[in-house]
């Protein structure tokens, strides 16, 4: 006898070789938005993410979600809040005024000291955000939860009227709050006693708060890595039930990068079947890496990225030509600000309530290699 069809849940992985934007469908038809990168800000209507969602009729967004404060996460989010009002804002654990304060001033001394134009752009976006969403939290229709540790973002029953009717949840599993204290340790020693920023400040590790998101329905589980590195990951198998990480899905962490895998989380995503593995890349930072893909294929078959002209820069490779290279066209974002070349991809995965994947599509410049 099969199993009764049910409502999917989607997620779209849209990417152009650098920053990435994860967009959700749940079950019962709502909308969410996990990061968020353009690369026009002058020109939102080229915002590749505002696009999709204005080509499927959202109106709304039910939930927004910040990983982390790197740009390819971030870049454009402040037209995204005003355009589509979110009701629910989800940032990275480090989320205090004073950290936010001093978060800014030091991208902003950063940006000044190596004259990038475009990480100060950057940065002011992110600042118009904050206004932005600080307008909504104001005036009442925004909620905001901060993420860290292990916490249920989103419940929902998606038929409440029949009690069997499976459950979709979200869930973030981190950052760690030991981690973002470190964050903001580090963050606070990057300023003198009057709170200017060092010249001997050092990096900041914003990856040591990167929010990872479990999306759970019925029998199916979704992992959104963000850019959750190797130790971090170590940390979330020592808090979170094992059974819970058998995924269907993970969009892959840090962009394919080799300090993004952890062998003991493979072997616990890989424990019911071959995942569907996402990459979106970073072709300015060279990733993926060769290394960390030709080790995720010996997990899983069903891997793909979301650009496909980024992997001419990965080293090391046992990497194998693209097996499928037929794109669906029928939605494709191109920047024409800058170039009529420049093609986002994007993954397209639905599943049924059961573990089921009933749709696996790539468009544009995505592939599965």
């Amino acid at each position: 006898m099969s199993e009764p069809q049910d409502a999917p849940l989607e997620i779209h992985v849209i990417n152009r070789g650098y920053g990435e934007s994860i967009v959700v469908r749940t079950p019962g038809g709502a909308w969410g938005v996990v990061d968020c990168y353009t690369r026009s800000l002058a020109k939102p209507e080229l915002n590749p993410t505002i696009q999709f969602l204005e080509a499927n009729s959202v109106e709304r967004l039910e939930f927004l979600a910040l990983t982390h404060p790197h740009d390819d996460h971030f870049r454009g989010m402040s037209a995204l809040v005003a355009r589509f009002r979110p009701r629910q804002f989800w940032p990275f654990g480090a989320f205090t005024r004073a950290a936010l304060e001093n978060l800014i001033l030091y991208s902003r001394a950063d940006a000044w000291r190596s004259d990038d134009r475009y990480e100060s752009e950057a940065i002011d976006d992110f600042g118009q955000t904050l206004v932005e969403i600080r307008k909504l939290r104001d005036s009442g229709e925004l909620s905001q939860r901060a993420m860290c540790d292990v916490k249920v973002l989103f419940p929902k029953k998606v038929n409440p009227d029949e009690p069997q009717g499976a459950e979709f949840r979200i869930l973030c599993i981190a950052p760690s709050s030991d981690n973002v204290q470190r964050y903001e340790d580090g963050l606070s020693a990057c300023f003198t006693t009057d709170r200017r920023v060092r010249e001997d400040a050092p990096r900041l590790r914003h990856n040591l708060v990167s929010a990872a998101l479990l999306l759970e329905y019925g029998q199916t589980r979704i992992l959104l890595g963000g850019d959750v590195e190797a130790p971090s990951w170590d940390g979330v198998l020592s808090y979170v039930d094992a059974s819970a990480l058998e995924a269907c899905a993970f969009k892959v962490s840090h962009h394919g990068a080799l300090s993004g895998y952890n062998e003991n989380l493979w072997s616990i995503l890989t424990r019911r079947g071959e995942p569907y593995a996402v990459i979106a890349p970073s072709k300015q930072h060279g990733l993926p890496e060769g290394a960390a893909i030709s080790k995720i294929k010996n997990h899983t078959t069903r891997v793909y990225v979301t650009h496909l002209p980024a992997l001419s820069s990965v080293s090391g490779s046992e990497v194998t030509p693209p097996r499928a290279l037929g794109f669906p066209l029928s939605t494709v974002f191109r920047e024409r600000s800058v170039s009529d070349s420049t093609v986002y991809g994007r993954c397209t995965l639905a599943f049924d309530s059961h573990g089921n994947c009933q749709r696996a599509e790539t468009h544009g410049s995505a592939a599965l290699v």
